[in-house]
C-alpha cells in the first residue's frame, strides 16, 4: 500500500470493530438515518487496476469482486471485465488476488472506420507547412529510421531542415514512424484539439493482433525534433516519457460488432455460489445519446460455483439472448445483505433483490426493483423475476412479471447513475449512494477538465422505500464514482452510529488534458451513518485527503 494512502489506516482500523450480524432485529428498533460523516482519509489496494469495484462478502469471509477495464489485482491482461478476491480480517490490510481474466468476454477486434482508434495520415499540416516522416537515408540503418521533412508547396517538393535530419529515436520500437489522427472523441479525452501531434510505430503481432506504440508531442514543441519532448502511451493509458515501458496496443476501440463491450455491475455471494450481473456498454461517441452518456443494455446474470474460476451462462448466450433485453434493467445491482446473503428481513430469506437505473453508467433518471426466489436464482432465467409496482412489497400483489409495468422506487432525473443498495443491519435500514458528474456526462466533464462528482446518500426502511435523501457531498478533486457501501466490516459502538466502508473509483483531469490514473483503483474509506446529527470536523470535506 502506497505511503500517501497509509494515512487512513489508523483511522480506519480504530473506527472499525467487527459487528455480529443480526438480521432478525425487531422492526420497531428501526429509526431513520439522518446524518453521514465522510471525512476520513481514503486508502487503496495498491495492486488493483480498473474501476466499478463492488466486493461481496463470501461464506469463507473472503470478499469477491469484479471490475471493469482493468486487470483486477494484477498478473492478468487488461480486459473489459475481470474478477478477483480480497482476503484478510483487517479491512486496512486486505490482500488482493486475481482469479479470472474473463477472456471469454474479450471482444474480437473490430477495425475499419467504426472500430479503429486512429487512422494513418500521410502528412501533418502546421502553420501552412506540411510535415511527414521519411527514411533518413538509403542504408540499412538509415532506412529504418525516421526523419522529419517539410513541404511549403503542398507536397510538390520535400526538404530536410538542419535540426530535423537526424533520426528522432534510436529505440527500435519507435523509429519507423507515421503520423496518425485519433478519433475526435479520443483526442478530446487526451487533450485539447490540435494541442498534440500523434504518431505510431508498428511493433508486430501480439495475441494475434497487429500492435503499435503510440507517441505524442506538443504541437508547439514539434519542430524542435527533440526526443525528450515526446511522451508515450503506457499500460495504464497515461502518457509518460518512458519509451521503454510503453504498451503495445492494437488499433481498435475494443468493441464488438454491435458497437459495445462488456461491463459488470456487482456480484453477490448467495448460499455458497457467486452471481454477477454483466451488461453491454455503448460508449457516448457510439451510443447516439443526446447528453453524451454511456448506455447500458441487455444485461444477464452469470454464476460461479467454484469461487469465480469458471462461470455460466455461456458468453454467446448472454450476447445473443440476454436475460433482460433493453435498457430498463440495463445496469442492475444485487441488493446486499449479510455474509453469503444471510438475511431474514423483508422476505430476503426467500428472495434475492436487485435494483437498476434506466440503463446508464452516468446521469440516469430513476431506479426500479426486481426480485427472484432464492431457490430459482441458480436457474438464471428472467421469467422467474418479478418487479415492484406499488404498495406493500411484502405482499405478492405488489409485484408484476412485466418489467414494463415496474414503477420507480426512487426518481432523481439525470442524477441517478449506476449504483447499488446495502442493508445496514444494526440500524435496520437500507442505504443507496447516488452520484452524478457536475457536468452531467463523463465525456462532457472531461471536455471541461472537471471530473468532480456529487455523492447523494439516500436511506429507506424497506428496499422499495420510501427513500429519503440524507446528505450530499461534492467530491472535488477526488471525483469518486460508482460508490457502494460494503456488506462486511459494518461496525457499531452504540445504538445510533454505524461505521461502514465505502468503495469507489476516482479520476482527475490533468491540466494538460487526459486523465490522471492514481485513483483508478479499488479505493476504500470509512464513513459513519447515524440516527442523530453528528459532529463534523470539516463539513465541506469529502473522504480522501
Amino acid at each position: 500500500m502506497n505511503s500517501y494512502v497509509r494515512l487512513g489506516n489508523r483511522a480506519l482500523a480504530l473506527s472499525v470493530a467487527f459487528l455480529a450480524s443480526n438480521f432478525g432485529q425487531a422492526r420497531d428498533q428501526s429509526k431513520p438515518i439522518v446524518d453521514v460523516r465522510f471525512d476520513a482519509p481514503y486508502s487503496q489496494v495498491e495492486s488493483s487496476y480498473g474501476d466499478e469495484w463492488a466486493p461481496t462478502w463470501g461464506r469463507d469471509d473472503v470478499l469477491y469482486t469484479g471490475n471493469d477495464d482493468g486487470s483486477s489485482f494484477g498478473g492478468i491482461a487488461v480486459n473489459a471485465i475481470a474478477f478477483g478476491k480480497l482476503a484478510g480480517g483487517d479491512p486496512t490490510q486486505l490482500k488482493g488476488t486475481s482469479i479470472n481474466g474473463m477472456t471469454d468476454y474479450r471482444e474480437p477486434e473490430q477495425h475499419g472506420p467504426e472500430g479503429a482508434r486512429w487512422k494513418s495520415i500521410d502528412s501533418y499540416k502546421l502553420n501552412g507547412v506540411l510535415y511527414r516522416f521519411m527514411p533518413c537515408g538509403v542504408g540499412p540503418e538509415q532506412s529504418q529510421s525516421s526523419c522529419i521533412k517539410s513541404s511549403a508547396d503542398d507536397g510538390k517538393s520535400w526538404a530536410s531542415g538542419s535540426t530535423r535530419t537526424r533520426a528522432l529515436f534510436s529505440n527500435p520500437n519507435f523509429r519507423t514512424l507515421g503520423f496518425i489522427a485519433l478519433r475526435p472523441e479520443l483526442e478530446a479525452l487526451l487533450g485539447e484539439a490540435g494541442e498534440y501531434i500523434y504518431a505510431a510505430s508498428y511493433v508486430g503481432v501480439r495475441d494475434g493482433e497487429d500492435t503499435y506504440i503510440l507517441g505524442r508531442v506538443r504541437a508547439t514543441q514539434f519542430l524542435k525534433a527533440n526526443p525528450a519532448d515526446w511522451s508515450f502511451q503506457q499500460p495504464d493509458h497515461s502518457w509518460k516519457a518512458a519509451l521503454d515501458q510503453a504498451a503495445p496496443a492494437p488499433n481498435s476501440m475494443g468493441v464488438g460488432a454491435d458497437g459495445a463491450n462488456w461491463k459488470i455491475t456487482n456480484s453477490y455471494s448467495v448460499n455458497g455460489a457467486l452471481y454477477m450481473f454483466i451488461t453491454r456498454c455503448h460508449y457516448p461517441w457510439q451510443s447516439g445519446d443526446a447528453m453524451h452518456r454511456h448506455i447500458f443494455r441487455d444485461s444477464s446474470i452469470i454464476k460461479s460455483s467454484d469461487d469465480g474460476r469458471t462461470w455460466t451462462r455461456p458468453t454467446e448466450d448472454n450476447y445473443q439472448r440476454p436475460m433482460f433485453p433493453g435498457t430498463r434493467f440495463g445496469a442492475p445491482y444485487f441488493v446486499w445483505y449479510g455474509k453469503d446473503g444471510a438475511a431474514e428481513v423483508d422476505n430476503a430469506d426467500r428472495y434475492v433483490y436487485a435494483v437498476s437505473n434506466n440503463g446508464h453508467f452516468e446521469a440516469g433518471d430513476d431506479y426500479v426493483l426486481g426480485r427472484v426466489l432464492r431457490t430459482k436464482l441458480p436457474q438464471l432465467s428472467a421469467t422467474d423475476w418479478s418487479y415492484y409496482k406499488t404498495g406493500d412489497g411484502m405482499q405478492d400483489g405488489s409485484w408484476t412479471a412485466s418489467l414494463e409495468k415496474a414503477a420507480p422506487i426512487l426518481s432523481n432525473p439525470q442524477q441517478s447513475s449506476m449504483t447499488g443498495m446495502t442493508y445496514i443491519s444494526a440500524l435496520d435500514r437500507y442505504v443507496m449512494v447516488l452520484w452524478h458528474y457536475s457536468y452531467v456526462s463523463f465525456q462532457t466533464a472531461i471536455l471541461h477538465k472537471d471530473l468532480s462528482t456529487v455523492l447523494e446518500f439516500f436511506e429507506a426502511p424497506k428496499p422499495w422505500g420510501p427513500w429519503t435523501k440524507i446528505k450530499s457531498f461534492n467530491t472535488g478533486q477526488f471525483g469518486w464514482y460508482t460508490p457502494i457501501l460494503g456488506q462486511r466490516f459494518q461496525a457499531t459502538a452504540n445504538s445510533t452510529d454505524v461505521t461502514a466502508i465505502l468503495y469507489a473509483t476516482g479520476f482527475t483531469s490533468n491540466p494538460e488534458g487526459g486523465l490522471e490514473h492514481g485513483r483508478y483503483k479499488l479505493n476504500f474509506m470509512p464513513l459513519t451513518l447515524s440516527t442523530k446529527p453528528l459532529p463534523h470536523n470539516n463539513p465541506s470535506f469529502v473522504g480522501g485527503r
